[in-house]
């Protein structure tokens, strides 16, 4: 189905093998569980931590939920318990952080598993 079909259907069509598996990895995942997000100056230094959970993780990134603002561009660090053992290390920089409820905010973090991916 090409996109002329697209226009006169209104449908899209479904992904299949490959490229299927290559979207549901990029999918964001509701993955809801305790958080400890650090917050890191110029210097890669702790300044602030943070206790909250998680609301989404996908392959290049997460979202929390926080008591507090974090500016976009601020470095972090988020630990998030893993099921097998040893939680994962997370570390990126915040894109959007906004209210959603009351005093929760919602931080959309960038970036990845650390190079170890597990603290030990």
């Amino acid at each position: 189905m090409g996109l002329d079909q697209i226009h006169t259907t209104g449908v899209v069509p479904r992904a299949r093998g490959r490229a299927r598996n290559h979207l549901s990895r990029r999918r964001r995942v509701p993955h809801r569980v305790p958080c400890r997000v650090r917050v890191l100056d110029e210097a890669a230094e702790p300044v602030a931590t943070y206790c909250g959970q998680t609301v989404n993780i996908s392959a290049c990134g997460l979202a929390v939920q926080l008591s507090q603002p974090i500016p976009a561009g601020t470095q972090i660090e988020a630990l998030v318990p893993h099921a097998e053992g040893a939680p994962l290390l997370f570390s990126g920089k915040v894109l959007h952080s906004r209210r959603v409820l009351g005093d929760i905010f919602e931080i959309g973090i960038s970036g990845s598993l650390t190079d170890e991916g597990h603290v030990s």
